[in-house]
């Protein structure tokens, strides 16, 4: 097999790896990009694995996190790729994803400390004002979409339900950092990759951000 074809075998675990630890777990969902080894499939250096992620990130299947020029997360394109290479096992990704079903789970980072505990939220932390201020925005236009309403209306329910609770948490209480990445964060990007093209989406991911950029 070519070296060439070698690496986009790589390239391509690499990316289920990022997929899979970015929407199954309780990860924040954006990682520095010094953190290859964490990627790197069986047999291959932390080295390699880390021009996988640049040549991702060069592809679009990847891109760099807003206001963190080095960390990277999954784009929306390349969520679609992957869920659509999960369809068949005869794909690099297909027979990956069945292999590492069949292993034994691979080693996790250690949970966060506090991820159980209360927050001590600091109200006049301009990082908090922000999550505030874009939620609020981004729960406003998902409201106010008539369209998703119309559509998916339970589906519209649950989200706005869920932001809603999170946001009164994140204003009258102490919510711990997993039931904020719960009721706000994992909604958020559930909205911006939906509606990426969207305003709503947009709003969406500007909440994400801000939450990342306050709680990670």
């Amino acid at each position: 097999m070519p070296d060439m074809a070698l690496f986009q075998e790589v390239k391509e675990k690499v990316l289920f790896l990022i997929w899979n630890e970015a929407y199954d777990s309780n990860s924040a969902g954006h990682y520095h990009i010094t953190s290859a080894q964490r990627f790197s499939p069986q047999d291959t250096s932390s080295l390699i694995a880390r021009k996988a992620i640049q040549a991702l990130i060069e592809e679009g299947l990847l891109e760099r996190s807003e206001g963190w020029p080095e960390h990277f997360e999954i784009s929306a394109r390349g969520i679609e790729y992957v869920e659509a290479q999960l369809e068949s096992s005869w794909t690099v990704i297909g027979q990956y994803a069945e292999e590492e079903a069949q292993a034994p789970l691979r080693a996790s980072a250690p949970e966060q400390a506090d991820t159980w505990q209360p927050l001590k939220i600091d109200r006049q932390q301009p990082e908090y004002q922000e999550v505030v201020n874009s939620v609020e925005a981004a729960l406003e236009a998902i409201r106010g979409d008539n369209g998703y309403a119309t559509s998916q209306a339970d589906e519209r329910e649950q989200i706005v339900t869920a932001i809603q609770t999170g946001l009164d948490r994140i204003k009258h209480a102490f919510p711990t950092r997993a039931e904020i990445k719960a009721l706000l964060l994992d909604p958020l990007k559930f909205v911006a990759r939906k509606f990426a093209e969207m305003t709503i989406g947009e709003l969406a991911k500007v909440a994400a951000t801000a939450i990342i950029k306050w709680l990670f």
